[in-house]
């Protein structure tokens, strides 16, 4: 038992570095320590809509986004990776991460539609509408939140 408690030393003392609560036995569990999830979302763009939707928390962060070409070897992706890359040509990369910042950030649900993001003269795998808009996002939760749970 010592053991254990010697290994999770560093997590007691990172989390009694912060403030978040004056309650005692708060401070004495680990729980969860801000950030409620890694989200990751696809959407064909033959749907255009893009929804993306907190199960816990509010979106706080955009990780990554971008097009998976319908003819990629590699479809299951929610990072940039050498089939992603070969659309980048269909944004304009920081206007669409601040369009979508914009319309999501700190909120528990957002839709867009990511067909107005894109140039028409991108490559023709990329804005097919069997191709895949993808975002991963970190939805976290707030410290009201957290106090009622």
């Amino acid at each position: 038992m010592s053991i254990l408690t010697l290994l999770s030393l560093p997590s007691i003392l990172y989390f009694f570095a912060h403030n978040h609560s004056d309650n005692f036995f708060w401070k004495l569990e680990l729980g969860n320590l801000g950030f409620a999830t890694s989200l990751c979302l696809d959407t064909p763009l033959g749907v255009g809509k893009v929804s993306v939707d907190c199960p816990s928390g509010k979106i706080a962060e955009i990780i990554d986004f971008g097009v998976i070409p319908h003819n990629a070897k590699i479809m299951d992706t929610c990072l940039q990776n050498n089939e992603t890359r070969k659309c980048e040509v269909v944004f304009d990369w920081e206007t669409v991460r601040q369009k979508i910042i914009d319309l999501c950030f700190e909120k528990d649900d957002c839709v867009f539609d990511v067909n107005e993001f894109i140039k028409n003269d991108g490559h023709k795998a990329c804005i097919s509408d069997f191709s895949w808009f993808f975002i991963q996002v970190f939805c976290k939760i707030d410290e009201v939140e957290i106090h009622s749970r």
